[in-house]
């Protein structure tokens, strides 16, 4: 509708916007037509009116205006987890930036009464302020006595002060070489007190943002935004003291507001404190510091959690590794918290779990501080999970015999705690043994590949080597194939992993590594997903020869593919993806790191040996006008020896698009080399292959450049 308004007629646009809003049931459609009217208040002024009429509009679009200030942070949630939905993610974020987004009614009612259009006459100017001040009066009247006023009529009386032009007295300031037009609402006295209080109530639930931001991005390490509060990093003091007041306000219960703005500060900022400025604060202060990050840590394993993406227990859980350099009367508790949050699978978001939390501690900073009981929490977490998983399904089933039809994790735990506390022990004391876990290939694949999160790349432990060259052969047998019982968190989880740890090892440890999955090689989704995420993964890390060792292994597997495939479904999307056709690239992506000019040799290679399969011509040709546009000289050869070589082609069904980006790549290469096209009987040779290739799928362009040249 938005970009419709554009172009249409005001005439013919308010029509079908005024039977939109006349026929229609539907709150979000008129919330579209709102948008339109936000976005083209000249050309809508008649549907305008129409809102204007109804109070609530004003109430609703307020709300959602006030919200726009954090839309863009709400739609940045998971971002890039799914690569196949970045396209429309990239998109709704533009829509961010919208202008008509930076209004609501409540701002163009003003704007219809203070400022005209070049086009429109001061006369009908003035008919549209007498239509808005006529609909104002009518809600004068409907106002009750103010004795009988409740907190919304005087909202309301707020919002009708701020729209109505007759009650202003603006005053015109030049500033910075700007006008600056200030409205100045006439507000009698006990309704400037309303107003004067509720902003001073504001006022004092918003008093700790600063100290909520600059702890938020301070965590983040979000370093540009962080240093914008001074007052923090000058003086970790100030933190410690207004986290104190926050607590106590806490305690207290205020009011609900406050504890929906603060109640997240003290373990973001303590957990600050801790992991960085530690050295700065009195033991009384690392004392205050611990004691808050451990009561937030353990708020999962509370009766009556309630599980939350991107809340405190996040920034509590991940600094749990650093206070056990300081507090070692407490290691034993920070461990078994570390281990019993790895437990609890609980989905919080998009491909998220509560044990991510732990994972990430672990991962990112225990094995750095303490090996031995990162390690111990491994293996502990190897044998123990299955045991809880046990536990919880037989505690359901006793449950569903009483009539309980459910079953918190509270009641899971405390089972658990009391059935293996010595097994605890043992791991917290770090006296476990890889020796101790029994019957791995028996353990679920959701299990085996928490316990993988959990490693540190790069590593050169013994007992780490046995488990992934364990498990290696599990996941290849079980992922490769299209298994409906292997949820998509599971596998994407694992190929990601799997493909950090392949591209951060050395030569032989990556053809260890690899070979299951070649061994295990087949023509299904998942295989096609595999490729994909090495691709993914590698665009992040740049991890030049490591990438191509991994990649070169398959090759062999890729040529008998193309040669004894069957189905092609799945045999297409295998060779786009090896072919480094399949990934989402950039729209002006014309390189990629580990696209170099010795890897022209893959691409001849493959032109080669599997030119005769259509998804081949169609992968080579995509790249040539991508991220292998470097390529174009040798890929107009590679392009006319596939057709040369394999006729088929010339009649078989080829993928959508295949002839268009042909078309584009002899047509880039015959505009930048049309000499040299004529003096070369190999080039003109080639060229002219593609070109009669072209006609003969009925390709204009390729006639027209055909005709070109000759």
């Amino acid at each position: 509708m938005l970009e419709y308004a554009k172009v249409t007629s005001s005439e013919e646009f308010e029509n079908r916007c005024r039977y939109l809003i006349e026929n229609s049931k539907s709150a979000s459609i008129t919330a579209a037509v709102t948008s339109v009217v936000l976005a083209q208040p000249s050309k809508l002024f008649n549907i305008a009116k129409i809102l204007f009429q109804t109070k609530e509009f004003f109430l609703y679009d307020n709300g959602r205006y006030s919200l726009e200030q954090c839309v863009k942070s709400y739609y940045s949630i998971g971002y890039g987890l799914n690569y196949h939905h970045k396209i429309y993610q990239d998109e709704r974020i533009k829509t961010c930036e919208d202008a008509n987004r930076k209004f609501s009614l409540e701002h163009i009612a003003l704007q219809y009464q203070l400022f005209r259009t070049e086009e429109e006459t001061e006369s009908n100017a003035g008919k549209r302020q007498k239509i808005i001040w006529e609909i104002f009066d009518k809600y004068y009247k409907e106002l009750p006595n103010k004795s009988q006023e409740t907190e919304s009529d005087k909202i309301w009386r707020l919002y009708l002060a701020r729209m109505d032009r007759r009650k202003m007295s603006p005053e015109v300031e030049e500033k910075d070489g700007q006008t600056l037009i200030k409205f100045n609402p006439k507000i009698d006295s006990e309704l400037k007190k309303y107003s004067e209080d509720s902003l001073q109530k504001i006022s004092n639930e918003m008093k700790y943002t600063s100290l909520r931001l600059w702890a938020i991005f301070r965590f983040e390490k979000n370093k540009d935004k962080y240093k914008q509060y001074q007052q923090y990093e000058n003086d970790p003091q100030l933190v410690i003291t207004e986290t104190k007041e926050i607590i106590e306000g806490l305690k207290n219960h205020i009011d609900k507001d406050f504890y929906l703005l603060n109640h997240s500060i003290p373990a973001y900022a303590c957990s600050v404190l801790i992991r960085d400025f530690f050295d700065k604060l009195n033991s009384e202060e690392k004392e205050f510091c611990k004691d808050t990050i451990i009561e937030y840590g353990t708020l999962p394993l509370q009766k009556n959690y309630q599980y939350q993406i991107s809340d405190e227990v996040n920034a509590a859980i991940n600094v749990l590794p650093f206070l056990l350099k300081s507090f070692v009367q407490d290691s034993g508790k920070i461990k078994k918290i570390l281990l019993l949050i790895l437990f609890d699978s609980h989905p919080i978001g998009t491909n998220q779990r509560l044990s991510d939390y732990s994972i990430r501690a672990v991962l990112h900073n225990l094995w750095e501080i303490s090996f031995e009981d990162a390690h111990s929490i491994f293996l502990g977490y190897l044998l123990l999970k299955p045991k809880y998983d046990n536990l919880r399904d037989t505690l359901w089933k006793e449950n569903r015999k009483k009539n309980i039809y459910k079953l918190s994790e509270d009641q899971v735990l405390k089972s658990f705690i009391k059935q293996h506390d010595k097994e605890l022990e043992n791991i917290i004391s770090d006296k476990i043994t890889y020796e101790d876990l029994e019957n791995l290939n028996q353990l679920s694949l959701n299990i085996l590949n928490t316990a993988f999160e959990l490693l540190p790349l790069k590593t050169d432990n013994e007992d780490h080597r046995k488990f992934i060259t364990q498990i290696f052969p599990i996941f290849s047998k079980k992922l490769l194939i299209d298994n409906d019982k292997i949820d998509y968190s599971t596998k994407h989880r694992f190929l990601e992993k799997f493909a950090y740890f392949v591209l951060t090892s050395s030569r032989e440890e990556i053809e260890i590594y690899v070979k299951p999955f070649v061994d295990n090689f087949s023509n299904s989704k998942n295989t096609a997903d595999f490729f994909q995420e090495f691709i993914s993964v590698e665009d992040r890390l740049n991890q030049y020869e490591e990438f191509w060792i991994a990649w070169n292994t398959f090759y062999g597997k890729i040529v008998d593919l193309c040669k004894n495939s069957r189905s092609r479904y799945y045999t297409n999307e295998i060779i786009h993806n090896y072919l480094l056709a399949g990934q989402n690239w950039k729209e002006d992506a014309k390189e990629w790191h580990t696209l170099k000019e010795k890897d022209k040799f893959f691409y001849k290679q493959a032109s080669q040996d599997m030119g005769h399969y259509p998804a081949v011509l169609y992968s080579i040709s995509k790249v040539l006008n991508n991220i292998g546009s470097n390529f174009l000289e040798d890929g107009i050869s590679w392009v006319s020896d596939i057709l040369q070589r394999n006729k088929n082609l010339f009649s078989e069904e080829l993928e959508t698009n295949t002839i268009f980006y042909i078309e584009n790549i002899v047509r880039r290469y015959i505009l930048m080399n049309r000499q040299k096209i004529r003096k070369t009987p190999k080039i003109k040779k080639d060229i002219i292959t593609i070109l009669n290739f072209l006609i003969e799928r009925g390709s204009v362009t390729g006639y027209l450049l055909r005709e070109d040249i000759l």
